[in-house]
Protein backbone atom coordinates (compact mmCIF):
# COMPACT_ATOMS: atom_id res chain seq x y z
CA UNK A 1 0.00 0.00 0.00
CA UNK A 2 1.61 3.58 -0.69
CA UNK A 3 2.43 6.04 1.86
CA UNK A 4 -0.33 8.46 0.87
CA UNK A 5 -3.08 5.78 1.45
CA UNK A 6 -1.40 4.74 4.52
CA UNK A 7 -0.92 8.15 5.91
CA UNK A 8 -4.83 9.28 5.04
CA UNK A 9 -6.64 6.10 6.35
CA UNK A 10 -4.43 6.87 9.72
CA UNK A 11 -5.89 10.32 9.29
CA UNK A 12 -9.39 9.00 9.34
CA UNK A 13 -8.77 6.61 12.31
CA UNK A 14 -8.97 9.71 13.69
CA UNK A 15 -11.05 12.15 12.56
CA UNK A 16 -14.67 13.38 14.70
CA UNK A 17 -17.09 11.83 12.84
CA UNK A 18 -17.55 8.38 13.09
CA UNK A 19 -18.67 8.08 9.40
CA UNK A 20 -15.16 8.53 8.42
CA UNK A 21 -13.68 6.27 11.31
CA UNK A 22 -15.63 3.21 10.63
CA UNK A 23 -14.64 3.92 6.32
CA UNK A 24 -11.04 3.85 7.23
CA UNK A 25 -11.85 0.34 9.45
CA UNK A 26 -12.82 -0.66 6.41
CA UNK A 27 -10.40 0.12 4.20
CA UNK A 28 -8.12 -1.20 6.97
CA UNK A 29 -9.92 -4.64 6.48
CA UNK A 30 -10.18 -4.60 2.69
CA UNK A 31 -6.18 -3.96 3.03
CA UNK A 32 -5.02 -5.80 6.01
CA UNK A 33 -2.28 -7.70 4.56
CA UNK A 34 -0.68 -4.98 3.97
CA UNK A 35 -1.53 -2.66 7.13
CA UNK A 36 1.28 -2.07 9.41
CA UNK A 37 -0.24 0.11 12.38
CA UNK A 38 -2.49 -2.29 14.71
CA UNK A 39 -2.32 -0.26 17.35
CA UNK A 40 -4.70 1.86 15.99
CA UNK A 41 -7.24 -0.43 15.12
CA UNK A 42 -6.91 -1.31 18.81
CA UNK A 43 -7.47 2.33 20.19
CA UNK A 44 -10.78 2.28 17.91
CA UNK A 45 -12.20 -0.68 20.27
CA UNK A 46 -12.97 1.51 22.62
CA UNK A 47 -14.86 4.05 20.93
CA UNK A 48 -17.71 5.89 21.93
CA UNK A 49 -19.75 4.78 18.81
CA UNK A 50 -20.96 1.10 18.79
CA UNK A 51 -20.81 1.00 14.83
CA UNK A 52 -17.20 1.71 14.78
CA UNK A 53 -16.37 -0.60 17.39
CA UNK A 54 -18.15 -3.07 15.58
CA UNK A 55 -15.70 -1.82 12.27
CA UNK A 56 -12.55 -2.28 14.70
CA UNK A 57 -13.01 -5.81 15.79
CA UNK A 58 -13.99 -6.91 12.26
CA UNK A 59 -10.58 -5.31 11.31
CA UNK A 60 -8.46 -6.46 14.28
CA UNK A 61 -10.02 -10.07 12.99
CA UNK A 62 -8.67 -9.68 9.56
CA UNK A 63 -5.63 -8.25 10.97
CA UNK A 64 -5.02 -11.91 12.73
CA UNK A 65 -2.90 -12.70 15.69
CA UNK A 66 0.13 -12.51 14.50
CA UNK A 67 -0.04 -8.78 13.14
CA UNK A 68 -1.55 -7.65 17.09
CA UNK A 69 0.45 -9.52 19.01
CA UNK A 70 -1.77 -10.80 21.29
CA UNK A 71 -3.07 -7.66 22.38
CA UNK A 72 -6.04 -6.93 19.92
CA UNK A 73 -6.95 -10.89 20.64
CA UNK A 74 -7.43 -10.40 24.16
CA UNK A 75 -9.57 -7.21 23.82
CA UNK A 76 -11.91 -9.25 21.01
CA UNK A 77 -12.30 -12.16 23.41
CA UNK A 78 -13.42 -9.64 25.96
CA UNK A 79 -16.24 -7.78 23.62
CA UNK A 80 -16.91 -11.50 22.72
CA UNK A 81 -19.17 -11.60 26.23
CA UNK A 82 -20.27 -7.72 25.63
CA UNK A 83 -23.97 -6.92 26.46
CA UNK A 84 -24.01 -5.13 23.28
CA UNK A 85 -25.64 -7.78 20.35
CA UNK A 86 -23.68 -6.04 17.26
CA UNK A 87 -20.83 -5.95 19.72
CA UNK A 88 -20.67 -9.56 20.58
CA UNK A 89 -21.75 -10.64 16.71
CA UNK A 90 -18.73 -8.58 15.33
CA UNK A 91 -16.52 -9.89 18.18
CA UNK A 92 -17.79 -13.70 17.13
CA UNK A 93 -16.94 -12.60 13.10
CA UNK A 94 -13.27 -11.63 13.70
CA UNK A 95 -12.47 -14.66 16.09
CA UNK A 96 -12.88 -16.93 13.10
CA UNK A 97 -10.33 -15.14 11.44
CA UNK A 98 -8.04 -15.49 14.61
CA UNK A 99 -8.36 -19.24 14.60
CA UNK A 100 -6.68 -21.31 17.70
CA UNK A 101 -6.87 -18.80 20.24
CA UNK A 102 -9.96 -18.21 20.00
CA UNK A 103 -11.59 -21.58 20.33
CA UNK A 104 -12.81 -21.26 24.26
CA UNK A 105 -14.34 -18.07 23.38
CA UNK A 106 -16.35 -19.46 20.32
CA UNK A 107 -17.48 -22.71 22.32
CA UNK A 108 -18.91 -20.54 25.55
CA UNK A 109 -20.79 -18.19 22.89
CA UNK A 110 -22.30 -21.53 21.54
CA UNK A 111 -23.11 -22.73 24.83
CA UNK A 112 -24.49 -19.73 26.41
CA UNK A 113 -28.31 -20.30 26.00
CA UNK A 114 -29.12 -16.48 26.76
CA UNK A 115 -27.41 -15.42 23.52
CA UNK A 116 -29.32 -15.55 20.36
CA UNK A 117 -29.75 -18.24 18.08
CA UNK A 118 -28.22 -16.70 15.21
CA UNK A 119 -25.27 -15.66 17.07
CA UNK A 120 -24.42 -18.96 18.46
CA UNK A 121 -24.68 -20.68 15.20
CA UNK A 122 -22.63 -18.19 14.12
CA UNK A 123 -19.90 -19.87 16.48
CA UNK A 124 -20.37 -22.62 15.40
CA UNK A 125 -19.46 -22.13 12.44
CA UNK A 126 -16.69 -20.10 13.31
CA UNK A 127 -15.68 -23.05 14.71
CA UNK A 128 -15.94 -25.32 12.23
CA UNK A 129 -13.99 -22.98 10.08
CA UNK A 130 -11.04 -23.90 12.36
CA UNK A 131 -11.45 -27.68 11.12
CA UNK A 132 -9.04 -28.75 8.62
CA UNK A 133 -6.02 -25.94 9.09
CA UNK A 134 -4.32 -28.45 11.05
CA UNK A 135 -4.80 -32.29 12.54
CA UNK A 136 -4.18 -31.12 16.09
CA UNK A 137 -6.49 -28.23 15.63
CA UNK A 138 -9.00 -30.29 14.19
CA UNK A 139 -8.98 -32.68 17.00
CA UNK A 140 -9.17 -29.48 19.59
CA UNK A 141 -12.00 -28.15 17.64
CA UNK A 142 -14.16 -31.66 17.53
CA UNK A 143 -13.63 -32.68 20.93
CA UNK A 144 -14.36 -28.75 22.30
CA UNK A 145 -17.25 -28.64 19.76
CA UNK A 146 -18.65 -31.89 21.13
CA UNK A 147 -18.76 -30.72 24.74
CA UNK A 148 -20.09 -27.15 23.75
CA UNK A 149 -22.95 -29.20 21.73
CA UNK A 150 -24.03 -31.60 24.09
CA UNK A 151 -24.31 -28.54 27.11
CA UNK A 152 -26.28 -26.71 24.39
CA UNK A 153 -29.80 -26.58 23.32
CA UNK A 154 -29.13 -25.71 19.96
CA UNK A 155 -32.02 -28.11 18.58
CA UNK A 156 -34.65 -26.12 20.45
CA UNK A 157 -36.79 -23.31 19.35
CA UNK A 158 -34.68 -19.75 19.72
CA UNK A 159 -35.96 -18.74 23.00
CA UNK A 160 -33.76 -15.14 22.44
CA UNK A 161 -34.67 -14.30 18.89
CA UNK A 162 -32.18 -11.41 17.43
Amino acid sequence: MARAATDSIRALLRAEAPAQRRAALEAVTLFASDWSDPEAVGRLLDDPDEEVRCAALRAAGELGEEACGGVLLKRVLAASASPHLPEREAAVESLCSVGPPAIRALCAVLADTRSPLALRTEALFSLASCIDRDDVLSGQVLETLGLALAASDLGEADPNPA
